[in-house]
C-alpha cells in the first residue's frame, strides 16, 4: 500500500499521495511515462505549470482535483502552502510510493560464508 504525507494548513490536514491512479493521470496529462516525469522534476528547464500539473495530481489522498476549474486548483495549492512550499512534502510522497529495496544504496557488497574470496582451482 502506498501512503501518505500529511499537510497541515488552514486548519485542516491534507493528503498527498501518488497513487497508481495519480500516476496514470500524470502520464496521460504530460503524455510521458512515469519515470520520465519523475526526472523532470529535478530536471532543468521545468517551469511552474509542469510542477503545479504534477503537485495537483497528488492532493486529495492521490485522487487529484480533476473537476475543480484551473483556479481552483491553483487557489488550492496556494491553500496548501504555495508549490515551492509543497516541493519536500511532494518529494517525500515520491519516495513513500518508491521505496528503497533493503540494502539499496549500500556501498559494502554483502559478504558470503566466511568472509573470504572464492577461489577456484584449475
Amino acid at each position: 500500500m502506498i501512503s501518505s504525507v500529511e499537510v497541515k494548513a488552514g486548519g485542516k490536514t491534507h493528503r498527498l499521495k501518488l497513487s497508481t491512479s495519480a500516476m496514470v493521470r500524470l502520464e496521460r496529462k504530460f503524455d510521458q511515462r512515469m519515470a520520465d516525469i519523475l526526472t523532470g522534476l529535478d530536471g532543468e528547464g521545468k517551469g511552474v505549470d509542469f510542477l503545479a500539473g504534477f503537485a495537483i495530481e497528488l492532493v486529495n489522498d492521490g485522487a487529484g482535483l480533476a473537476d475543480a476549474d484551473e483556479q481552483a486548483i491553483w487557489d488550492h495549492l496556494d491553500e496548501l502552502g504555495g508549490l515551492f512550499a509543497l516541493m519536500p512534502k511532494i518529494s517525500e510522497a515520491v519516495q513513500l510510493a518508491f521505496p528503497a529495496e533493503d540494502g539499496e544504496g549500500d556501498t559494502q557488497p554483502e559478504k558470503a560464508g566466511n568472509g573470504r574470496k572464492k577461489t577456484t582451482r584449475k
